[in-house]
Parts: C-alpha cells; structure tokens; sequence
C-alpha cells in the first residue's frame, strides 16, 4: 500500500531491508545515544548492590547469631538483588537504544521508547527500594542492633545506589518521551510513505 506525504516534509524514508521507515531526526537528535550512560549506571549499580550482598548488613548477624536478611529485606515487596537485575535491565536498554541510533527505524525507536518507560517505573521501584533500606539502616544505627561496620557499607552503598538511580530516572524517561514523540505510534510503520507528486 502507498501512502501519500508531503513533498517537502521528508522526515521519512522507507527502509526496504527492515520493511519499515526510518526516522532520520531521532539519529541527529543522538537520543539514542543516551543508551551509553545507561549502560555505564547500569554496571555501576549492579556492582554496588553485588557489594551490598557480599558485605553489608546481608551478610551480617544480630545480638543472637542470626542472619539479618529478614529484617533488611524490605516486607512490602522484593528487595533482595535489586541493583543487579535493574541494571542488566539498563545495560540491556542501553544496547537497544545504541542500535536504535544507528538503524533509525520505527521499530527499533519504539521499542527503545517504550522500553525506556518501563525502566523509569522499575528504577522508582528501585529509589523507593533504597530509601527503605537507608530507613532502616538508620534506625539500626540509632540502637546498635548488629555489627556496625557492614551496616554503614549497606547505609553508604543503598545512598549511592538512590542517587544513581534518581539520575538513570530521569534520563529513561527523557529518552523514552522523546523517542515515542518523535515517531506516530498510532501510525502503519509497515506502510512505503510516497514522496511523488500528489
């Protein structure tokens, strides 16, 4: 099927080895792009957290000799392991955005917009995640209820992980609105736009 455009209007062009358009502004505009430093918080918060197991307060013991991970682990909802699954979730998004950038079809945009979207829901699950965490380190500093010294590694590390998370936020979703602004969703992407005269 042939779909009319506008001669003068060529944002479009029909991409025949993908079967669909691509979007030569999304490339210029380098959103794409943003998927680097996903990427980077990506790692960085999957090794904080890997940190946080290996020698915070999960690994730490109470007056009693028991382990303190059911008192650490937030009762509302998982919590356990969460930098290392929302940052592969990054590094993975930061993949599909770079071959976003250089393919700049409709489809390779889409699913870097949406999927951006659905990290920015997943790192506020992650900030709320570390904000509980450095509740509770905080209370158990105020009482000493266990050993101190994996305590701060967890209270320093979960403030870290908050902050790169904030920033990862705030970029997903910056690249996710754009992205989905810059491409009608509602529109057939499988259709040849025609550029010859009316």
């Amino acid at each position: 099927m042939i779909q009319s455009a506008n001669v003068d209007e060529k944002l479009y062009e029909y991409d025949p080895i993908y079967d669909t358009r691509t979007n030569y502004v999304f490339g210029c505009w380098r959103i794409g792009l943003l998927g680097i430093p996903l990427i980077l918080l990506g790692i960085v918060l999957a090794g904080l957290c890997i940190a946080d197991m290996n020698d915070g307060a999960y690994r730490s013991s109470n007056l009693f000799g028991n382990r303190v991970i059911a008192w650490s682990e937030n009762p509302w909802w998982p919590t356990y392991a969460k930098g290392v699954w929302v940052g592969l979730m990054l590094i993975t998004l930061g993949v599909l955005g770079i071959i976003a950038h250089y393919e700049e079809t409709h489809t390779a945009i889409k699913v870097f917009g949406y999927g951006c979207l659905i990290a920015a829901l997943f790192l506020f699950y992650l900030i709320i995640s570390t904000i509980k965490e450095i509740q509770f380190g905080q209370l158990s500093l105020t009482f000493q209820v266990f050993n101190s010294f994996r305590l701060y590694n967890t209270y320093a590390l979960n403030a870290a992980m908050c902050a790169l998370a904030v920033l990862a936020f705030f970029i997903a979703l910056i690249a996710g609105i754009l992205s989905l602004c810059l491409v009608d969703c509602e529109d057939d992407y499988y259709l040849e736009p025609y550029y010859g005269p009316m």
